[in-house]
C-alpha cells in the first residue's frame, strides 16, 4: 500500500538546522505476521522497555504523519519486496531504504511517546530481548539554560578598569571649550581658576563617599562570613584567609583591651581625685565656719575694748576738768568756788583709775587672742582652698591625659577594627572567587551586586574629578595670566600716576598758570580771582582817613 504525505513539521519553536524530509515516502509492504505469534495469548506477552539512547545534541525530528501511514519508524535499509513504485522515481535521500517491520505493525497503534524514550505497551509482544527493536528518534524540547548573572567581586576597581574617556573627564572639569583667540585667553584663565577650587572640594567629597561606600561593603561581607564562618572553617582553601582574619581578630580584641585598661586606670584617678577633692570642700567648709566664728568673736572683744576704753577716757576727762577747776579757785580773783564733795570726787576718780586700765589691758589680751585665731582660721581656709586649687590642677592635668591617650587608643581600636573588617571581607572576596557564589542565596549576590556598582559609580566619578584638575588647556591658561597679570600692573601704575598728581597738587594751592594775568575777561566782564584780591589786599593797606569825614566820602 502506499503510504500518505506527512505534513511539514511545525519548527517554530525548535529548529535545529535539519534536512528536510524527503517529499514522496516509499510504498511499504508489510507482511502478515506468523501465526503462532498472532495467536499467543495476551497474559504470555513480555512487555519491552527500551529508551533511547541519550545524545548529547538535539535527537532529529520525524515529522508527524496520519495514523493510516503510522506504521513504523523508517530505517535506512533494502527496498522491501513487492514494491511497485519505480526506483527512478524516488528521491536520492530515500534510497536503499528497506522496513522489515512486519512484526511491530499491530504494536505501533498503542506505543505510547515519552520524552526521550519509548515505551512498549502490551500490543507490543511480537519483539522478545534477542530480536531487538527498531530505535524511535524522539523530539525532545531543548530548553535554554538560565541565564545566570555576573558575581560580585568585592573589589573597588583600578583606575584601568573603569573606562575613562577624555569625554567623560572634560563633562566633569567644566573648563569648557579652549579659546579661539589670544584675547578670550583672560576669561578661559580665570573660569579655570573658580572650577579648579571648587573640583578641589568635589574631589574630597568623592573620596569620602567612596571610603563609606567601601566601608559598607566590606560591612555586608563581614556579615555574611560571620554568618559561614564554621562552614568556611571546615573548608582548607580558605586556610590562608581565616588564619589572617583571625589575627586581625586578635589584634582588633588587643586594642580593645587596651583601651579598656587606659580608661579604667583614668577612671581609677578620677575617683581618688574626686574623693580628695570631697574631703577638701567638706574640710574647707568647716574652716570657713570656724574663720566666721573667730571673725565675730574678735568683734565683740574689740567693741568691749571699746567701751572698756571709754570708760577710762571719760574718767580722766572728768579728772583733768576737777584738777583744773581746782587750780582756778586757787586763783585769789577768779570768784570760782570748788563744789562740795570735790576732792570725795576726785578720790574716786583716781581710785577707779587703775581697775580701768586693767580692764582695758584685758580686753587688749583678748583682742589679741581673737585676732590670732581668727588668722589661723584664715590661714587653714587658705590652706584647703590652694590645695582645692592643686587638685582642680590635677585633675585639668589628668584630663587632658586621659582625652589624649584615650583618642590615640580609640583610633588604634579603630584602625584595628577596619583592619579586622578588610580582612573577614577578604574572606568574602575569596570565598566568591573560590567557591563561585554557590555558597551564598542569590539575595545576598544582589545585595553585593548593588554595593560593587555603587563604589565602581564612585570609583569612576571620583577619577574623573581628579583627572579634571589637570585637563585644561595649559598654553591658554598660561596666556591668560599673563594678559591679566599685565592688566593688574597696568592699573596699578595707572593709580599711582593719579596719587602722584594729586598730591603734587595739593602742595602748591596758590599757584596758578604761568599768563593768567593776562587772559581777557570773558564777554567783556572783568573777573577777579580771590587770589588775586588777596594778593592786592597785601600789596595795597587801607589808610586811614586823614582830615576826612564820611560825607566827604560821599
Amino acid at each position: 500500500m502506499a503510504a500518505e504525505k506527512p505534513p511539514s513539521p511545525d519548527l517554530d519553536e525548535l529548529d535545529l538546522g535539519l534536512p528536510e524530509p524527503p517529499a514522496d515516502i516509499p510504498d511499504l509492504s508489510l507482511p502478515a505476521p506468523p501465526p503462532e505469534r498472532a495467536n499467543r495469548p495476551a497474559a504470555a506477552r513480555p512487555v519491552v522497555t527500551r529508551a533511547a539512547p541519550a545524545h548529547p545534541a538535539a535527537p532529529p525530528i520525524v515529522p508527524a504523519r496520519p495514523a493510516a501511514a503510522r506504521s513504523g519508524v523508517v530505517h535506512p535499509a533494502a527496498t522491501p519486496p513487492g514494491s511497485s513504485r519505480d526506483d527512478s522515481t524516488r528521491p536520492v535521500a530515500a534510497a536503499d531504504i528497506a522496513l522489515d517491520l512486519a512484526p511491530s505493525q499491530q504494536r505501533l497503534a498503542s506505543t505510547p511517546i515519552a520524552m526521550g524514550r519509548a515505551v512498549f505497551g502490551d500490543g507490543l509482544d511480537d519483539f522478545t530481548e534477542d530480536d531487538g527493536a527498531p530505535e524511535i528518534a524522539v523530539a525532545t524540547a531543548v530548553k535554554p539554560a538560565k541565564e545566570r548573572r555576573p558575581l560580585p567581586t568585592g573589589l573597588t576597581p583600578d583606575a584601568s578598569a573603569l573606562d575613562v574617556t577624555a569625554i567623560d573627564i572634560d563633562r566633569a572639569a567644566g573648563y569648557g571649550p579652549p579659546p579661539a583667540g589670544w584675547y578670550l585667553a583672560p576669561p578661559y584663565t580665570w573660569r579655570v581658576y573658580q572650577r579648579r577650587r571648587t573640583l578641589s572640594a568635589e574631589v574630597a567629597e568623592l573620596a569620602q563617599a567612596l571610603a563609606a561606600a567601601e566601608e559598607e561593603r566590606d560591612q555586608v561581607l563581614d556579615d555574611l562570613v560571620t554568618t559561614l564562618w564554621p562552614k568556611l572553617e571546615q573548608d582548607r582553601r580558605f586556610d590562608e584567609v581565616l588564619e589572617v582574619a583571625r589575627a586581625a581578630d586578635r589584634q582588633a580584641v588587643a586594642a580593645a583591651e587596651e583601651l579598656a585598661s587606659t580608661n579604667a586606670a583614668f577612671g581609677a584617678e578620677r575617683q581618688r581625685l574626686d574623693g580628695e577633692r570631697t574631703l577638701l570642700e567638706q574640710e574647707r567648709t568647716r574652716n570657713l565656719e570656724v574663720e566666721q566664728q573667730r571673725e565675730a568673736e574678735r568683734e565683740q572683744r574689740e567693741r568691749a575694748l571699746e567701751r572698756a576704753e571709754g570708760r577710762l577716757q571719760r574718767v580722766g576727762i572728768e579728772q583733768r576738768n576737777g584738777r583744773r577747776l581746782e587750780e582756778q579757785a586757787a586763783q585769789a580773783d577768779s570768784g570760782i568756788h570748788l563744789p562740795p564733795g570735790h576732792a570725795d570726787r576726785l578720790a574716786e576718780l583716781a581710785a577707779q583709775i587703775p581697775d580701768l586700765l586693767a580692764e582695758v589691758d584685758r580686753h587688749r589680751v583678748a583682742v589679741k587672742e581673737a585676732a590670732a585665731l581668727m588668722k589661723q582660721a584664715q590661714a587653714d581656709s587658705l590652706r584647703t582652698t590652694r590645695e582645692l586649687r592643686k587638685l582642680d590642677a590635677e585633675r585639668r592635668t589628668l584630663e587632658d591625659k586621659s582625652s589624649s591617650e584615650s583618642s590615640s587608643r580609640a583610633a588604634s581600636v579603630g584602625a584595628t577594627q577596619r583592619a579586622r573588617r578588610t580582612a573577614r571581607a577578604d574572606v568574602g572576596r575569596a570565598l566568591l572567587r573560590v567557591d563561585l557564589g554557590a555558597t551564598l542565596p542569590e539575595s545576598d549576590l544582589d545585595r553585593l551586586r548593588a554595593h560593587d556598582d555603587a563604589v565602581r559609580g564612585l570609583a569612576r566619578k571620583h577619577l574623573c574629578h581628579a583627572q579634571g584638575l589637570g585637563a585644561f588647556d595649559r598654553s591658554a591658561f598660561a596666556t591668560g595670566r599673563a594678559l591679566l597679570a599685565g592688566a593688574v600692573l597696568l592699573v596699578v601704575g595707572l593709580l599711582v600716576v593719579l596719587v602722584v598728581f594729586l598730591m603734587s597738587s595739593s602742595e602748591h594751592p596758590g599757584r596758578e598758570a604761568p599768563g593768567s594775568e593776562d587772559n581777557e575777561p570773558l564777554h567783556g566782564n572783568h573777573l577777579t580771582r580771590p587770589s588775586s584780591l588777596r594778593v592786592a589786599a597785601v600789596r595795597c593797606p587801607l589808610r586811614p582817613f586823614e582830615g576826612r569825614t564820611p560825607t566827604a566820602m560821599g
